[in-house]
């Protein structure tokens, strides 16, 4: 601890001393657009005396650039590929720590600095010659987010030296290409990846990021971006920071800032977390799921782009990945590129809980000697709660872990790098951490589907066989609610079920525990002893599945997508779990509840021998409203505004209903319902019950 800087400190200008500005934004640039290529064009002694030049923006379509290219005779045959070419001037380029060069790129991009490429983006792999088209066609704010890479020192000279960049259209008919371009020079570290956030609990976090250059480590934090009031120091000179926050209040939201000893890097109102509840408290949570997401392209950023223009976006609490974090092989550059440069709003404020897929392991083999190690990229980024912390069972490993949150407890298992068979490690800790847990709810997560036909095959894929033979059978018997898994590059949700352990010939309805199926989904209900799971599959934050398999969808699906690149947003409140499939494109394309009978959380005074739910809720439009009775009954079921005035009655006074499932659907525009707080109130035989509803228009 210690005492931070006065707030009177002007940080912005801080955060620019040591830089450098090489090439500004909106620099002037030489370019070609006349629909050939010229060999040599990269190098710095290229006699580009006849090209046309003038201020970025460059491009066409948008109507924001400040010069606009040409794209040829045809606007039904474009040129395929226009080029740039930017020299400047570095006096003693021993005096920089580091250089970092940003673009902005639409469709594809690769640069080069004096003939040496040092950065593609939403191009192919292999050889780029002028008839390459980019890998997608991009759209929306993708077009002018800046990417960011960082350029060897070795490359510059003394001297002149020349950046150059192609920029490629994705098809012969795409209606615009833009380019802008920037390059800094650092005399001090920079923060190049991150911070992030791992391994939350009540009462502390890890903060972690990487810098330019070797440096020491200094967080400062506190409950405003006015004082700072604690402050943690590392000396140890690295380049890969983790600094733990300890000594936290539970449920309470800090900002920080990342430092070095000397020099303030990053720190504003956006770099923000909020700690865990106590053990005892059971509040809202927010999760955001997202599978085989990291490949750079327009579909991941119209993922992001669709949930952080979601309801609830700022209230998330968990971030899980479920693998194939970073195509194609998991390298340290593809989640420098593909991951931490797309999401960095969101690394600085969601704690984040992954898990590996085979993408991670460089698919160098399942369960091969190779996989069975830690040596790679992914393991030396994360810091999950291995050890004792965040109220989990140690595992001793990166590879698989588990942690609470706020009634829920999570465990994220290794379907590709770990033995899963019985007696294997995995396997004995994941035993032991299921009969030690007693939340409410259990959610589990890993890469592998152990039931899908989608990019991939359940039936005949080792990977997922050994999951659904070897690990479900122990899910199951725990009780477990939802398993999460990506891989298979399409959307698929399970009807609640138990005992499927073979091909998916063999599954029958003897297996289905309940269907929920319906125009409005009707809830899984989970009761006592809370068979049945529900299996979800989102490999589509990314990806998405070219074809699928002969027996698609597999006939424990209740639901199944192939067309739709999603993110999963899951909301928990009390006895009541919601899932959506977000997409970027349609909205919601699939969306459960589960209820578990028993968990309610009622208001103080209402009685817990009254079942009574709601879903969705929060609701826009329309809600259902279910209870049952266990015997013929006295019912009243009335909704109440927050003035105690009753604004709608779903029985008519009170009534003899018969035993079993009651269900009214509550409409807000047939009910002339306004946005705000309800009050929904239920009289079994004398009994009451109260519950929130809360309606968002």
């Amino acid at each position: 601890g210690g005492s931070g800087y006065s707030s009177l400190i002007n940080f912005t200008t801080l955060a620019n001393i040591g830089v450098d500005s090489l090439i500004t934004q909106n620099a002037v640039w030489k370019y070609l657009d006349k629909g050939f290529d010229i060999p040599g064009w990269t190098s710095l002694s290229f006699n580009d005396s006849q090209w046309d030049s003038g201020y970025a923006q460059l491009g066409y379509g948008d109507g924001d650039e400040a010069t606009v290219v040409s794209y040829g005779p045809d606007p039904n045959n474009k040129y395929t590929t226009t080029y740039f070419r930017k020299v400047f001037s570095i006096s003693n380029v021993s005096s920089y720590l580091s250089f970092s060069l940003d673009v902005i790129r639409d469709d594809g991009v690769v640069v080069y600095v004096n003939g040496t490429e040092v950065y593609r983006n939403n191009m192919p792999s292999g050889p780029i010659t002028y008839g390459i088209f980019a890998s997608s066609s991009i759209s929306g704010n993708d077009e002018s987010t800046w990417y960011t890479t960082t350029v060897p020192n070795s490359l510059f000279v003394n001297g002149n030296n020349i950046v150059t960049a192609e920029i490629h259209q994705s098809n012969l008919t795409s209606s615009d290409i833009s380019f802008n371009l920037r390059l800094t020079a650092n005399t001090i570290p920079k923060v190049i990846r991150g911070p992030y956030l791992q391994t939350l609990t009540p009462s502390s976090i890890y903060v972690c990021w990487r810098t330019s250059i070797p440096t020491t480590s200094r967080v400062r934090y506190g409950l405003s971006t006015t004082t700072y009031e604690k402050t943690v120091v590392d000396h140890a000179v690295v380049t890969d920071h983790k600094i733990l926050l300890d000594q936290l209040s539970p449920s309470t939201r800090y900002f920080y800032t990342v430092e070095n000893a000397i020099n303030f890097f990053v720190g504003d109102s956006s770099y923000q977390f909020t700690t865990a509840p106590s053990s005892a408290n059971n509040e809202n949570v927010r999760i955001w799921g997202l599978g085989d997401f990291g490949s750079g392209n327009t579909s991941q950023i119209s993922v992001r782009d669709a949930y952080k223009n979601y309801q609830g976006y700022y209230q998330t609490n968990l971030w899980v990945w479920l693998g194939d974090n970073a195509y194609a092989s998991g390298t340290d550059s593809e989640y420098q590129v593909n991951v931490f440069n797309v999401y960095q709003e969101q690394f600085r404020r969601f704690p984040l809980y992954p898990s590996p897929g085979n993408h991670d392991y460089a698919n160098v083999g399942y369960q091969s000697i190779n996989a069975l190690t830690s040596n790679f990229p992914y393991f030396d980024i994360v810091k999950v709660p291995m050890a004792a912390e965040a109220g989990g069972n140690p595992s001793g490993t990166e590879k698989y872990y588990s942690f609470n949150f706020s009634g829920i407890h999570f465990i994220s298992l290794d379907s590709y790098g770990a033995l899963n068979n019985n007696g294997s490690a995995m396997y004995n800790w994941l035993q032991s951490d299921l009969d030690s847990n007693h939340s409410n709810w259990t959610i589990v997560y890993f890469h592998h589907p152990p039931y899908t036909m989608g990019s991939h095959n359940s039936d005949t894929e080792i990977e997922l066989i050994n999951m659904r033979q070897n690990i479900i059978p122990l899910l199951e018997s725990r009780h477990v609610d939802l398993v999460l898994s990506g891989h298979s590059h399409v959307n698929e949700r399970s009807y609640l079920i138990k005992g499927h352990y073979g091909s998916s010939t063999t599954f029958n309805s003897t297996m289905i525990v309940q269907g929920g199926t319906g125009a409005m989904p009707t809830p899984y209900v989970k009761s006592p002893p809370y068979d049945g799971t529900v299996y979800a599959v989102c490999g589509t934050g990314g990806q998405l599945a070219s074809s699928v398999q002969a027996g698609y969808p597999m006939p424990c699906m209740n639901s199944s997508n192939k067309a739709a690149n999603c993110s999963l947003v899951i909301d928990v409140a009390g006895n009541q779990l919601d899932c959506k499939y977000l997409t970027g494109g349609i909205g919601i394309i699939d969306n459960f509840t589960i209820i578990k009978n028993n968990l309610r959380e009622s208001l103080p005074g209402s009685s817990p021998s009254v079942s009574l739910f709601m879903f969705p809720n929060p609701f826009s439009d329309e809600t259902n409203v279910t209870y049952t009775l266990t015997d013929d009954s006295q019912v009243q079921l009335d909704v109440f505004n927050l003035m105690g005035e009753r604004v709608y009655s779903c029985t008519n006074g009170m009534e003899l209903q018969s035993s079993g499932l009651h269900e009214y659907r509550i409409s807000s525009s047939k009910q002339g319902l306004s946005s705000g707080v309800y009050f929904v109130h239920l009289s079994v035989n004398g009994l009451e019950t109260v519950q929130r509803l809360v309606l968002v228009k």
